[in-house]
């Protein structure tokens, strides 16, 4: 089965940004790159705000804009990971409010990916690994997957070296498209480079 990058669409300038955790989320947000469970944590509906450094991004997405490293995702795609994915995924409801702190949906959620899947072939890949935690990589210039390591019953899971890259099936991809669902981009593993695509 083929695999693609799940990475954000961020070339649309109206798209708005997430680039805050609220303050009773922000201080424990490194729980969103451990892939365990977060439902009986995460106060659910809880406000992430629109940007103010991009006060004309106000466009919402199926998957979100945002700088905090995780999946913002709408009702409509959130049905269809449900569908392929709800086994091994949590869905934290929050509430997006926009600039003016008026409340722009309360129809978005936190995909949070249950499991970490070691899978980069380090060997053929080229990166720079994280200072503080060595087993995981940083600046991706090249990334390469070892396809025997590869889950051949998961549509969507996330790298343990690098937490808060996703990865989707050809399934999965297909299932998306389909609905004409927007704001994301499938990227072949072989032509992810971190500078060009960033990841949810």
């Amino acid at each position: 089965m083929r695999f693609y990058v799940f990475a954000l669409d961020i070339w649309k300038s109206d798209n708005a940004v997430l680039s805050q955790h609220p303050p009773d989320v922000d201080e424990q947000s490194y729980r969103f790159r451990e892939g365990v469970p977060l439902a009986t944590w995460f106060p659910p509906g809880v406000p992430y705000a629109m940007s103010s450094r991009y006060p004309q991004a106000r466009t919402l997405y199926d998957l979100q804009n945002n700088t905090l490293q995780v999946l913002v995702v709408s009702k409509a795609l959130r049905s269809v990971l449900e569908r392929f994915a709800g086994e091994h995924s949590e869905f934290l409801p929050i509430t997006l409010r926009d600039h003016r702190d008026k409340v722009a949906s309360t129809e978005y959620s936190i995909v949070n990916v249950l499991g970490l899947t070691e899978c980069v072939d380090r060997a053929n890949s080229s990166f720079s690994v994280d200072p503080f935690i060595p087993t995981r990589l940083s600046h991706v210039e090249k990334l390469v997957l070892l396809k025997d390591a590869l889950p051949p019953d998961r549509h969507l899971f996330r790298l343990k070296e690098r937490p808060w890259a996703h990865i989707v099936s050809e399934t999965l991809k297909k299932a998306i498209e389909d609905q004409g669902l927007m704001g994301m981009s499938f990227v072949p593993p072989e032509e992810f480079a971190s500078a060009m695509y960033r990841c949810a």
